[in-house]
């Protein structure tokens, strides 16, 4: 029999974990280190995952007898004290923010122009103050989206967003190219631009995948905005397979207005993010 119980986080990101335990079955054990945020508990045999991990593991085992334990206390987040809107939301974006204080990940699909970015922007920063992480982390879909969340940074905000790769040429112009290196130079540097951003062409580099993970894990990046998530379907190709690599972020919020366009296959990717669908592409 598999004992999963419920519990209070101590070792992976997360306010509360799942704990595995079962008795040694070498199956079992290679599924728990397939997992990328996982822990051991030696004193107790248990393997400690993050609480989204839930319902895949749970498919995952379907034919084996699986006890669940340990309950969420309901504990309802409300606007920190200390948080100062800069410029005032619509009531749809309030709500927004109200159900993102409670929940850590989600897709965003409301339609466009309802103001999308301003939402996530305050996320952000509430979220922040209610624990705290270094920075949060923007992906867009369509790369000239970049300089728009740039922008909008400033406008809605008091933090400032750093575009990934950027320099200045001797004359202080700035370059119209931006290389790999220099993004992943960028992300080995210690920042104070909270939001960093990058398109979701970067990610096909797989040292600049990896270093997003490595920075998901420590902690570093608590949240990762994913901006026209529509665009990023393919889950084969290696930009899918990168995106893929922001899934352990604590915080996670695909965005997009039109989340199936001509197939429901293009739901894919957003779901499994934010695991809603635990099942491989193929069998979606």
């Amino acid at each position: 029999m598999i004992r999963i119980e419920v519990d209070r986080a101590t070792q992976v990101n997360g306010k509360f974990s799942i704990y595995i335990s079962f008795e040694y079955d070498e199956e079992l054990v290679n599924l728990m280190r397939q997992e990328s945020s996982r822990f051991y508990h030696t004193e107790t045999k248990e393997w400690e995952l993050p609480l989204h991990r839930l319902s895949y593991i749970v498919n995952l085992l379907e034919y084996d007898v699986i006890e669940i334990a340990g309950c969420i206390l309901d504990e309802s987040v409300e606007l920190p004290a200390d948080f100062t809107f800069k410029t005032t939301p619509f009531e749809h974006q309030q709500e927004a923010l109200e159900y993102a204080l409670n929940n850590d990940r989600f897709i965003l699909g409301d339609d466009p122009g309802l103001g999308k970015t301003k939402v996530v922007i305050d996320i952000a920063i509430a979220k922040r103050l209610e624990r705290y992480f270094k920075h949060c982390l923007i992906i867009c879909g369509v790369n000239g989206l970049k300089w728009n969340w740039q922008r909008e940074i400033d406008k809605h905000s008091f933090e400032s967003g750093y575009i990934l790769g950027t320099r200045y040429t001797k004359k202080g112009t700035l370059k119209q190219s931006i290389s790999n290196a220099e993004k992943l130079e960028d992300l080995y540097e210690d920042r104070d631009d909270f939001f960093l951003i990058t398109n979701v062409e970067s990610l096909r580099d797989k040292d600049i995948a990896n270093r997003v993970n490595e920075l998901i894990k420590d902690g570093v990046i608590g949240m990762v905005a994913i901006d026209e998530v529509h665009k990023c379907s393919n889950t084969a190709s290696q930009q899918g397979k990168g995106l893929h690599k922001t899934k352990d972020a604590e915080l996670l919020i695909p965005m997009t207005g039109t989340l199936i366009l001509n197939d429901p296959i293009n739901a894919y990717m957003a779901l499994s993010l934010v695991g809603a669908e635990s099942h491989s592409f193929y069998i979606f």
